[in-house]
């Protein structure tokens, strides 16, 4: 037995766990499995260089990551007695569990959905978020100590919301040592995500073919990103996905204390939220690059950016806040919903790196 499973079903548990979001598909964990407990073990050095503020990308991966093991242990009658350590975010031992056999499956399985769950980029339908699933969304956002989950509907304010979340694209392609960083993470097939183990996958961002090709074969050099950007390339790009973001039944955010142990349980609601909205036919996608620059450029690290830029993701980040009503909380994530075309790519997630009775 391995903290109180079967291997087999041990291994099934890791297997689903590893299927949780983190940034650029980086997958920042590894397990220690003995007889007594499972600990999950943070690799921050594996997330995005510049984004992970305070490791903060970090613990929210873990934090779905955790929310998987638990939904995964329920499914196979179990339940997972999770303890996060006081110093985690030191240690960087993010959770100890065991586990115990439980009288029966949760009333709601989510377990299927953890396959299923996948960023949906593409343009979603204008429909009316239903009573019901708002319900179920909003209790899963709002399942977790610190973690206050709430959406915007009104399109005007979506539209609001869009544009400030497309201030990342702005930022990061006008700006060369982030340019320069975001096409290091993308990977154009399925061998060479495979062979570097991750990174942002160029099908799912759901390009038509004429911008995937400008962006493979032009705009990855910073000079000619340069001098587009100077004829206004980088703003009409973010226009564009400004648009986008807007579409759909809702814009959700979670708002959180300013602490680490928030982030990783703002990771656990966010996970829910994602797996009851896959369970329910829904599409969800992450619109983040602006909250974690604004994290930096909060802590003073303007990251040598010009002042126009600064004054763009101030002024992005107080207009999430306000649509929010975040007052003194964070916005940990933002994110919208709706229904979609299923995406046209998926990322691939590696076998989960685990040592066997660790002592």
């Amino acid at each position: 037995m391995y903290a109180g499973l079967p291997r087999d079903t041990a291994e099934k548990i890791l297997h689903a766990a590893v299927q949780a979001p983190s940034g650029s598909n980086s997958q920042p964990w590894r397990f220690e499995v003995s007889e007594m407990h499972l600990s999950v073990v943070a690799l921050p050095e594996r997330d995005h260089p510049l984004l992970n503020v305070a490791h903060r990308g970090t613990w929210l991966a873990h934090g779905a990551l955790i929310e998987n093991i638990a939904v995964a242990a329920g499914h196979f009658g179990y339940r997972a007695e999770i303890s996060i350590p006081e110093n985690f975010s030191t240690s960087r031992r993010t959770a100890v569990i065991r586990f115990e056999k439980s009288a029966g499956k949760s009333e709601e399985d989510l377990y299927d959905a953890i396959f299923f769950r996948a960023t949906n980029r593409k343009p979603y339908h204008n429909t009316e978020l239903a009573p019901i699933d708002r319900e179920a969304l909003l209790e899963a956002g709002n399942a977790y100590s610190g973690v206050r989950c709430a959406f915007v509907e009104d399109r005007a304010r979506r539209k609001v919301l869009g544009e400030a979340g497309s201030i990342n694209e702005i930022v990061m392609l006008e700006h060369k040592p982030l340019h320069a960083l975001f096409f290091k993470e993308i990977v154009w097939s399925e061998r060479e995500e495979k062979e570097r183990g991750g990174g942002l996958f160029a099908p799912t961002m759901e390009l038509a073919p004429p911008e995937r090709f400008m962006l493979k074969n032009a705009f990855r050099h910073w000079g000619m990103m340069k001098i587009a950007s100077a004829l206004g390339m980088a703003r009409m790009i973010a226009k564009k996905n400004a648009a986008t973001y807007a579409t759909g039944s809702a814009m959700g955010a979670l708002l959180v204390p300013d602490s680490d142990r928030a982030f990783l349980h703002a990771g656990r609601a966010l996970e829910r939220i994602w797996l009851s909205a896959t369970h329910r036919g829904m599409s969800m996608h992450l619109i983040t690059g602006t909250l974690f620059f604004a994290q930096r450029v909060m802590r003073g690290d303007t990251m040598g950016l010009k002042e126009k830029h600064v004054e763009l993701i101030k002024n992005g980040y107080a207009a999430i806040a306000s649509a929010f009503g975040a007052g003194n909380d964070m916005i940990a994530v933002m994110f919208r919903l709706g229904v979609s075309d299923p995406p046209s790519a998926r990322s691939w997630k590696p076998e989960p790196l685990v040592a066997w009775n660790a002592k």
